[in-house]
């Protein structure tokens, strides 16, 4: 018995509503060969895009934290008197 369908039918698609923009999976459930609904399932873009963001300045500062250690490591190894 097959609750549901593992083949690949999802879609995405932007929507607004109640104010808020929200990406939209939607999965059909299949029970024994037929179709008995869908799952739709809704992420907020702002949500996705407030991680983003975290992401990229957790990533420019570690990027700058390396090299200035990378930058003060060869300073003193080429300055060694």
């Amino acid at each position: 018995m097959c609750l549901i369908s593992t083949r690949e039918l999802n879609y995405l698609s932007k929507h607004k509503g109640e104010q808020v923009q929200v990406y939209d999976l939607l999965v059909p459930l299949v029970l024994n060969g037929e179709s008995v609904g869908a799952l739709n399932i809704g992420y907020s873009i702002d949500a996705i895009e407030n991680s983003v963001n975290k992401m990229r300045i957790a990533i420019a500062i570690t990027a700058l934290i390396v090299l200035l250690i990378i930058a003060a490591v060869l300073y003193f190894v080429t300055n060694d008197k």
